[in-house]
C-alpha cells in the first residue's frame, strides 16, 4: 500500500498523481533481498529511501543515519602484580676482564730488547778489533781509552818496531842464503819440521835458489806480530808468500817459502 507523501492519502497502486492535492508519485523500487535494517526512513514525511543516501528523495530533508551497532570492548589487561615474570636466562659464558700476563710487560719487553742490542754492540765490537790486531791493521793503543798508561804504549810500539826489525833481518839471511845457492846455510834457517820436509828436495831446489832470490828481493810484509811474519813476493809463475816464527831459541826461522 503506498499514500502520499504530502497529504497522506490512500493511493492506488499504480497511481501517478495523488487524487486528493495532485502530488507527483515518485516510485520506489525496493532493492531485492535488502536487509530491513538497512532502510533509512525520512523522519520528516516517512518515505523510505535507500542505504547510504543523504538526502530525502521526497521532500530533500537530511536523512539521520542510523545508529551504529557497538563495538565489542576489548578485555581488561591483568593488574601488574598478577603478571608472572619469566625468569631470568643466566648465560653460560660471563667473560671477565683479563690481565695481561706480566711476562710481557711493555716496560720489561722494552728493557729486554735494550739489553739485547747492547750486548750485541759489544759482541761485534770485540770481534773486530781481535781480528783488526790479529792481521796487523790495528795498533793497539790508539783508539781512545783502550791503554790508558802512556809508556805501555810506547814500549808495546816499541816491541813491535823491533820485531819488524827482527823479522827483515831473517829475510836478508833468506835471501842471502838463496843467493848463494847455500843448501847448508838454508838447513840452518829452517825450522826443524820445515828441515825435516824439505830436505829431501834440496838437490832439485839448488838450480832454482839464485832465481828465488831475485824474486824474494822484491818482497812486501803482509803481517807481523811478536812470534809470526809473513812476506809476500811475485814471480813469473804468480805470487806466492814466505813465512816465519820466532824459534824456541829466539832467532827468527823459516817455515815456508
Amino acid at each position: 500500500m503506498n499514500f502520499c507523501v504530502k497529504c497522506g492519502n490512500l493511493l492506488k497502486p499504480d497511481a501517478r498523481f495523488c487524487g486528493k492535492c495532485g502530488e507527483v508519485i515518485k516510485p520506489t523500487i525496493p532493492k531485492a533481498n535488502q536487509n530491513p535494517a538497512e532502510i533509512q526512513i525520512c523522519n520528516s514525511c516517512g518515505a523510505r529511501t535507500n542505504p547510504g543516501m543523504k538526502f530525502c528523495i521526497s521532500c530533500g530533508n537530511p536523512l539521520t543515519a542510523p545508529p551504529l551497532a557497538a563495538f565489542s570492548q576489548p578485555p581488561p589487561l591483568p593488574h601488574p602484580s598478577s603478571r608472572q615474570t619469566p625468569p631470568a636466562v643466566q648465560p653460560d659464558y660471563q667473560p671477565g676482564q683479563q690481565q695481561p700476563p706480566e711476562s710481557i710487560k711493555p716496560g720489561r719487553k722494552k728493557g729486554y730488547a735494550i739489553l739485547k742490542i747492547i750486548t750485541s754492540f759489544l759482541i761485534i765490537g770485540g770481534i773486530t778489533i781481535a781480528g783488526l790486531y790479529y792481521y796487523g791493521s790495528y795498533e793497539p793503543g790508539t783508539a781512545t781509552g783502550s791503554i790508558a798508561d802512556e809508556m805501555a804504549l810506547q814500549a808495546e810500539k816499541q816491541l813491535l818496531q823491533n820485531t819488524l826489525v827482527k823479522t827483515d833481518s831473517a829475510a836478508l839471511v833468506v835471501e842471502d842464503v838463496f843467493n848463494r845457492a847455500d843448501t847448508a846455510g838454508l838447513a840452518k834457517i829452517l825450522t826443524p819440521t820445515s828441515l825435516g820436509l824439505q830436505r829431501q828436495y834440496f838437490t832439485q831446489l839448488l838450480p832454482y835458489m839464485p832465481t828465488f832470490a831475485a824474486d824474494f828481493k822484491n818482497r812486501e810484509l803482509k803481517f807481523a806480530n811478536e812470534r809470526y811474519a809473513v812476506y809476500e813476493y811475485a814471480s813469473t809463475k804468480g805470487k806466492f808468500t814466505a813465512e816465519f816464527c820466532l824459534g824456541d831459541n829466539g832467532k827468527w826461522m823459516l817455515i815456508r817459502f
